[in-house]
Formats: structure tokens, sequence, C-alpha cells
């Protein structure tokens, strides 16, 4: 065999490998939170009542990465606020969409859902989606293992043609697509 042979074999077989290393724990299927489940709600809830005195409009977002804060910016773009550790950041003005008062606990209540793996907020349909554990690699798998999570006070206010129920907490919600097939490891 020459050389060359051995070289796409070798090829073939790390590209093959590194595929398929997909990692789907069982937390993604249900609603778990480093704090308890009370505290998460309230947070859910006094971010709902931030964002619904707010100036949004129906396409809205929020997301975290990396301790950084971003939020729909002009042409529904995102755009980057700054470090959650930022004591001004309060101040920036990518977050006038929240009144000078309530901007402070709009970004402590962001910081501690984040920790709580719920680092997206998305205003759809007159309902706040929280995106939950997103951090975790998905690979081709992407629209299967997206879960959010979503307070209601009925399930009646789910669109259930959309999206599948996989567990909840009382109010609380956590949905996949419709058509996601759900597995596990």
């Amino acid at each position: 065999m020459d050389n060359r042979k051995i070289f796409i074999y070798l090829g073939l077989i790390f590209i093959l490998s590194s595929c398929g290393k997909l990692n789907n724990p069982k937390e993604r299927n249900i609603i778990s939170f480093n704090n308890n489940i009370d505290s998460v709600l309230n947070a859910i809830g006094q971010m709902n009542n931030i964002l619904d005195s707010s100036s949004i409009n129906e396409y809205f977002f929020y997301a975290i990465d990396k301790d950084i804060l971003y939020v729909k910016g002009t042409n529904n773009k995102s755009q980057k606020v700054g470090f959650l550790t930022d004591t001004i950041l309060y101040k920036n003005e990518a977050i006038s969409f929240v009144d000078t008062i309530r901007r402070k606990k709009f970004i402590n209540i962001s910081s501690f859902l984040n920790q709580n793996f719920l680092d997206r907020c998305d205003y759809e349909d007159g309902n706040y989606f929280y995106l939950y554990r997103a951090n975790i690699y998905m690979a081709d798998k992407q629209k299967d293992l997206m879960r959010y999570v979503i307070f209601t006070k009925d399930i009646k206010d789910l669109n259930l043609n959309k999206y599948k129920v996989l567990d909840n907490k009382g109010n609380l919600y956590l949905l996949a697509d419709k058509n996601a097939e759900i597995w596990e490891n």
C-alpha cells in the first residue's frame, strides 16, 4: 500500500470518529437547575414582568455567551452589550428598551437564569421562551436537541402543534420541537 492510500484511510477514520461524539445527557430532557425550581420560576416571572413593561417588539431576544450579554440590535442582529461582571453595564444604551430603574435587575436576573442553564430568551407569539442547556454540543442533531423552558398559567396556552412537552414543574414547561426525535445516550 502506498503512502497516499494510508493517508486517505487515516483521514477517513479521523473524520468518521470525530463526527459521532455527541453528548445528550438526560438532564436535557428533564427540568433540572442548579438552584431550586421555585427560585428559578420566581426569576422567570420577574424577567417576564420586566420585559412586559419594556419597549420590545414581536421579535426580541437576549442571550448570554461566555458571560457576555447580547440583545437584539438594529436590523434584528445580535448586538454585544458587554460582560455581565461590568459594574456599569446597566448604563449601556443597547439595553435602553428596559427603563433605567429596572436595568440592574434585568442584568442580575439574566445572570441568575444563565447560571441555571437558561442562556437565551426569545419573545414569540406573546410568550417568552428560554433556551435550555444549549451549551451542550449538538452536532447534526441541532433541531432534535433544542429545548425550551416556558412559564405559562395553562398548558392550553402552549402551541402543541409546534412543540411537545417533555417535562413540567407546576407552570414551568420543558418543550422540544414537535417533530424532534427524543433520544438519550
